[in-house]
């Protein structure tokens, strides 16, 4: 799987050095994607859990848990899904307006903006960004979920 043009290409590369395998990637063509959001700063919305928490590689390593979607964003294809998931993992986040969001944006994925993986039965599915991916001009607020 060529990976040259991924927004995170170092890194990933340095996972799958590491033993770490990329998952099954596909093309997306005008997909409608559902992502969790901060409202209060959207210069964080589109940034993926590893970029924004380096602390959380080293979790994952020291748990044996090493991923690469931690390097891609995490989308859903339905939005009561994401709504659905929000609120199960709310339960059990503290902070969760401060780890992934407060309100759910969504937006169209078209085949310029990377690759991703299948949906699973949540409908959720990442997306590997390709290095001149901007999901901000493409991605809404459209709702609080707190």
């Amino acid at each position: 799987m060529p990976i040259a043009d991924f927004k995170y290409r170092k890194e990933i590369e340095e996972l799958i050095n590491g033993g770490v395998q990329l998952p099954p990637l596909y093309p997306v063509d005008n997909k409608l994607a559902y992502r969790f959001v901060f409202s209060a700063t959207p210069e964080k919305n589109h940034i993926p859990v590893y970029k924004q928490n380096p602390r959380r590689v080293i979790t994952a390593a020291e748990n044996n848990k090493l991923t690469t979607s931690g390097f891609a964003l995490s989308c859903f294809e339905n939005e009561g899904n994401a709504i659905e998931k929000f609120n199960a993992l709310k339960g059990s986040m503290r902070n969760i307006a401060l780890a992934i969001g407060d309100s759910l944006s969504f937006g169209v994925l078209v085949n310029s903006d990377g690759l991703i993986t299948n949906a699973n039965a949540e409908s959720h599915f990442d997306l590997y960004e390709y290095k001149d991916c901007d999901l901000s001009k493409k991605f809404t607020v459209k709702e609080t979920l707190l």
